[in-house]
């Protein structure tokens, strides 16, 4: 029956209409329809993307300062972190006494992100100032690495002075940040400066060691890191005229 029906021709004779042909209507091309809606999505979920980037906050020329100053601190961290206990052995002294600076390194750290809580407290010295004094601890510390050479007391000594202000330095990162783009903008300052200093970071820890891997020693890796940090710190004494001026118009 099925075959039959399927081979089944109307009359030469009738018209289309007689079997009612023309009652039925064309339907409308559902393909154009979606595309139009895809194109719609597409084009709504791209400019939310470009909305959610806030791209015009890099006209900003303060911006580009800080990403600077930021990528300064995380380079060195990442360089201080991995080669301390490394540099203490490479002078001579027993792992378990490289242990211990490292543990005086960390309690260093841990005072200074205390300190900057106390003084702006207080309002002795703003955001700015406080990561200048920070910065400038870290990176003569860093500096007068190559100095010490088998003692341990000075080596506690001078990891904790590192780890101070190392603390200070980290700790007041978002502080400048929210002091000169306000709470609004925090959240995408902080994210884009953490993706371009993030890139830094990883640089910290590989440009010590090759240095290391070239010379031998794991001082001129942190003279570098100091030297660096210093250059963060020049940057930032430049540019805090700009930041006062950010922090009064906003």
């Amino acid at each position: 029956m099925t075959m039959f029906g399927a081979l089944l021709k109307a009359p030469e004779n009738e018209t289309s209409e007689a079997f009612g042909y023309g009652s039925i209507r064309e339907l409308p091309n559902s393909d154009d329809k979606q595309n139009k809606t895809t194109s719609s999505t597409c084009t709504k979920c791209f400019s939310a993307t470009l909305d959610s980037l806030h791209l015009p906050i890099f006209k900003e020329p303060i911006l580009y300062m800080i990403i600077v100053v930021t990528s300064t601190v995380r380079f060195t961290h990442m360089g201080w972190v991995i080669y301390l206990v490394p540099n203490v052995e490479n002078k001579g002294i027993a792992p378990l006494y490289a242990t211990l600076v490292a543990a005086v390194g960390g309690v260093g750290d841990a005072v200074g992100k205390i300190i900057p809580v106390v003084i702006l407290w207080k309002e002795l010295l703003n955001s700015s100032a406080l990561w200048i004094c920070g910065m400038t601890i870290l990176s003569v510390s860093l500096i007068l690495d190559f100095t010490v050479t088998s003692s341990f007391t000075g080596m506690l000594v001078l990891g904790f002075v590192q780890g101070l202000g190392l603390g200070i330095s980290h700790s007041l990162n978002n502080v400048v940040l929210k002091d000169v783009f306000g709470t609004e903008r925090l959240v995408n300052v902080m994210g884009w400066t953490r993706f371009f200093s993030g890139m830094a970071r990883v640089l910290g820890g590989f440009v010590v060691g090759w240095i290391y891997s070239s010379s031998g020693y794991y001082s001129y890796g942190f003279v570098t890191l100091g030297c660096v940090q210093g250059l963060g710190m020049l940057v930032l004494v430049i540019g805090r005229r700009f930041i006062t001026e950010q922090k009064n118009t906003r």
